[in-house]
């Protein structure tokens, strides 16, 4: 239903729980709308809430174009010190919003090669390096927002709407996908799209009958990690992911299963980008 829609030209709004082939989706219609590889110029930007997401999604991309010659490239802080886009051949660029936003603004001072004397109360700068990096995002056709609900759990916002700005095509198609529908994601697809095509799959805010759910109540913080225990004894066999509320609490139970011997590695916002890739592979 989402091809059908996509390959006419309409904008699409799609909401389903995860494991509904929502990136495959958005992916094969759009590769078969751009049908010739670049020559210039970004022609597809897809945002995605994290960069694990998004190299994820970068993966599935190329595995999607395989056989074809599209360049698809995942926006990088390697990237983004190299080169000018402008100049690259790119159909498909991948990227979270806070990364593409933070690029968008042209002029980029480079810090790394920076000497600071202190002489007579002045500070002279040497070796100050500055450049442009332009990105152009007229030829922008597709602009796609993954994961729409959890971009807004985690205020990315303003930086969605100096990409949405910034990608100027009067005839760009933009997608919303998501695995809820919450109403900021409704306000967001009523703002930023035009006479969009609305497709539900399976009952809104549920999650995928394929996903066997049970809730136990453990009454305290302590409690919790007792069951954690007890689970990982009796029945819990890896791989296994556990979401916390946040990076203070992540960091305290990643303390508390390696001292009681369990296998275990943790990730968020804080840690390197070089780190969080070795956790997931590690994975």
């Amino acid at each position: 239903m989402y091809c059908r829609h996509l390959c006419k030209g309409r904008e699409c709004f799609a909401c389903g729980p995860t494991g509904s082939g929502k990136t495959l989706a958005f992916v094969l219609p759009m590769l078969m709308k751009l049908k010739h590889a670049s020559t210039e110029g970004v022609r597809a930007v897809i945002l995605c809430p994290t960069c694990e997401l998004a190299a994820q999604t970068t993966r599935e991309c190329k595995k999607l174009a395989e056989g074809n010659k599209f360049y698809i490239k995942l926006l990088t802080k390697k990237l983004i010190r190299s080169a000018d886009l402008t100049k690259q051949r790119c159909d498909i660029l991948i990227s979270t919003p806070l990364r593409l936003s933070s690029a968008i603004k042209k002029r980029k001072l480079d810090l790394s090669r920076v000497d600071i004397v202190k002489a007579k109360k002045r500070f002279i700068v040497e070796h100050c390096f500055l450049y442009t990096i332009s990105f152009s995002f007229f030829k922008v056709e597709y602009l796609v927002l993954d994961e729409s609900d959890k971009l807004f759990e985690l205020g990315l916002i303003k930086q969605i709407d100096s990409v949405v700005k910034a990608c100027s095509n009067p005839l760009i198609i933009r997608l919303l996908f998501s695995a809820t529908l919450p109403d900021s994601v409704k306000e967001l697809a009523r703002t930023i799209m035009h006479d969009a095509v609305c497709i539900i799959i399976g009952r809104k805010n549920m999650a995928s009958e394929s996903v066997n759910q049970k809730i136990v109540f453990a009454g305290t913080e302590e409690g919790k990690l007792l069951v954690l225990r007890q689970s990982f004894q009796e029945r819990l066999n890896p791989p296994v992911l556990i979401f916390v509320q946040s990076k203070e609490r992540a960091n305290e139970l990643y303390e508390e299963l390696k001292f009681n011997n369990i296998r275990v590695g943790v990730i968020h916002s804080d840690l390197s980008e070089t780190q969080r890739e070795n956790v997931v592979n590690d994975f």
